[in-house]
């Protein structure tokens, strides 16, 4: 029996390692690990998240006019710690479909949202704290360590695009004292088979027939558009990991949320829209299980949870989309329109 069991132990090491072997020599193999922080002049570098947004007056990130980032590292004027007693303060979390990438302040919808608020005689300041590139990591930090002494009566959660990039480790691991990835993903037979597994379920089998361009920035947009994502992989790299792997995405936005909630400030969830919204109806890959964690973790604490991709189906791709996920300031409008009803309800006693 002990002789049996040895030998089937035998023929499974072997079977997993002529696996592990052929993944190596014939699969797309892991992508090399990259720099720990990239510092330049729209983002430099920042000891507690890995980046932030430079501080001050600048155009950059295609932005049509110029802007102003404040100390608080919200795209905005600076903002007292102190508010008045009438003020609604809404900090809106998120990378840089938040932070508006191409649009001017007013144009972000954020900016719009507190313009749209005006005839409702609500007194309302949107701190826009997203920053280009941000995952739910970094924002977690920044809300616990920077953002909650602003007081915020709303803080709307929307990460999600840079979570869900492929990286070498966790933000968790790259940028603080978090936990690595698992043991597993140093495997490329692992790695492999589990994007194949993913893709079943995930990918969508609809054809794309999305007649989509790229608008290139003219005269009047200066900055050109955002730098491309830091891990470009390639036709024959995995990524063994996320930046931000689901279970510890799940995890940050219930620790947002609930930061939120201990601070006195009401927890609202925004899912963001992507150009495959206008005519699938979903992103049709694995960041489909990112948006269905979000909506777990909104109904676990029972907060409001705004669909902005659903206004977007059936739309203009062209009018609505700069890129895969950064909204023209139409699209931006659109998104603030989501918002504001659910806000006002929140307002009202």
């Amino acid at each position: 029996m002990k002789k049996r069991i040895a030998f089937a132990l035998a023929c499974l090491c072997l079977l997993v390692s002529a696996l592990e072997i052929g993944a190596r020599l014939f699969g797309p193999g892991l992508m090399p690990a990259n720099p720990k922080v990239n510092d330049n002049r729209h983002m430099p570098a920042d000891s507690l998240v890995g980046w932030r947004a430079q501080p001050g007056a600048q155009q950059d990130f295609g932005v049509p006019r110029p802007t102003y980032v404040n100390q608080h590292g919200i795209r905005g004027p600076e903002t007292p710690l102190q508010k008045s007693e009438d003020e609604l303060r809404i900090l809106l979390l998120g990378d840089s479909t938040v932070y508006g990438v191409r649009v001017s302040d007013e144009e972000t919808f954020g900016g719009t949202l507190e313009q749209s608020l005006m005839p409702h005689r609500i007194n309302a300041r949107v701190l826009n704290a997203g920053c280009p590139g941000y995952s739910s990591w970094q924002a977690l930090q920044i809300l616990q360590h920077r953002l909650l002494d602003l007081k915020p009566d709303i803080v709307v959660i929307a990460t999600l695009w840079s979570d869900a990039q492929g990286s070498e480790s966790p933000d968790s691991a790259r940028y603080g004292n978090g936990e690595t990835r698992g043991w597993l993903t140093h495997s490329a037979f692992y790695v492999w088979a589990r994007e194949q597994l993913r893709k079943r379920r995930w990918q969508s089998q609809d054809s794309e027939t999305i007649g989509f361009r790229f608008n290139t920035p003219g005269p009047s947009m200066p900055g050109g558009p955002p730098p491309p994502p830091e891990n470009t992989l390639g036709p024959n790299k995995l990524a063994p990991t996320h930046r931000v792997p689901l279970r510890q995405y799940r995890d940050n936005l219930a620790s947002m949320a609930r930061l939120s909630e201990e601070a006195g400030a009401q927890p609202v969830f925004l899912i963001l829209p992507s150009f495959r919204d206008v005519l699938l109806g979903r992103v049709g890959d694995f960041r489909d299980a990112y948006r269905e964690s979000m909506k777990t973790v909104a109904q676990d604490f029972q907060a409001p949870l705004i669909n902005s991709s659903e206004e977007f189906f059936g739309g203009d791709v062209n009018a609505l989309f700069f890129d895969d996920v950064h909204p023209t300031a139409r699209g931006h409008k659109i998104i603030a329109d989501a918002l504001l009803s659910t806000l006002i309800q929140l307002k009202k006693p």
